[in-house]
């Protein structure tokens, strides 16, 4: 459902004509929130939480750009009558990105990089508890769109997947973007 809101959502902006973008080369930084949901095959574990994250990056023009975030993809709980199963997950991820500009303040985005992830898993089993550490550097995705407004000011909105060994931590979601 969230890949197809995403992938609907940047179709319908691409309708939407085909001018140059408004944005200038330069600096910027924003702010995320959205729904992450961890999986960790492994463990039979596909669960969701609330996440967010914070980046910056700097736009050489209108078609490219480069951008270093770090994303917390909070800690969701599978709940079970032998337990429960909580992984917490985040990363900092580096990436080039390409901007497919549309009409004047529209335009669409995909994103390549690499991440270094780190994961805690914590199982609960009665009175037994045990937690397992990963941390890893693989690869990392995304497609979003975004809206230019104000002249510095940006709203977006983005999936983004980050594959972990045998799993992979995703989220879907809606930000703000302020261009220097």
């Amino acid at each position: 459902m969230v890949k197809k809101f995403a992938i609907g959502s940047i179709a319908a902006l691409c309708l939407c004509g085909s001018a140059a973008y408004a944005v200038e080369p330069g600096a910027y930084a924003g702010i995320s929130f959205g729904k992450a949901t961890v999986a960790a095959d492994e463990i039979n574990f596909e669960e969701s939480d609330t996440g967010f994250k914070v980046f910056v990056g700097y736009t050489f023009n209108p078609y490219a750009a480069i951008e270093l975030n770090y994303v917390d993809a909070g800690a969701p709980i599978l709940e079970s009558p032998a337990g429960s199963t909580e992984v917490a997950a985040k990363a900092v991820t580096a990436s080039a990105i390409v901007s497919f500009p549309f009409q004047r303040s529209f335009a669409a985005f995909g994103k390549f990089g690499f991440s270094f992830y780190d994961s805690d898993t914590t199982t609960r089993t009665g009175a037994q508890l045990s937690t397992a550490a990963h941390t890893d550097v693989n690869l990392a995705f995304g497609i979003g769109a975004s809206y230019a407004f104000l002249e510095r000011y940006e709203v977006r909105i983005e999936y983004e997947s980050i594959a972990v060994d045998d799993g992979d931590f995703s989220m879907m979601s809606i930000g703000g973007v302020y261009r220097f």
